[in-house]
């Protein structure tokens, strides 16, 4: 059996993130899905009961004050992605960020 080495977070559930959060489950043998945040938290449970993650949420700040996430994956809305990002950064986690559309304000 190969050891996890990261819990990742997806944040978006929406089609992109599915996507993503797949891969993670299903292809990335030394990745855990460990959760998945989203302000939709009954489409973010459908796709964790279908992916077999059951940490799901719509608090940031939960992620980010989490000691067991090592990193996130933003698959938000575009217009969302660099604040999401910046955020997670300053916390000191890993971030995986498709296609960034903006930029951060310092």
């Amino acid at each position: 059996m190969t050891k996890k080495v990261a819990n990742l977070v997806l944040v978006g559930a929406g089609r992109m993130g599915s996507h993503h959060a797949e891969n993670v489950a299903f292809r990335m043998t030394n990745a855990n899905l460990y959760g998945i945040l989203d302000m939709n938290l009954e489409g973010a449970k459908a796709l964790g009961e279908k992916l077999g993650c059951e940490y799901i949420t719509d608090s940031q700040e939960e992620i980010a004050n989490n000691p067991d996430v090592d990193s996130v994956i933003i698959a938000s809305p575009a217009r969302f992605h660099a604040p999401i990002a910046e955020f997670f950064a300053y916390k000191g986690k890993h971030v995986f960020c498709e296609k960034p559309a903006g930029l951060a304000k310092h």
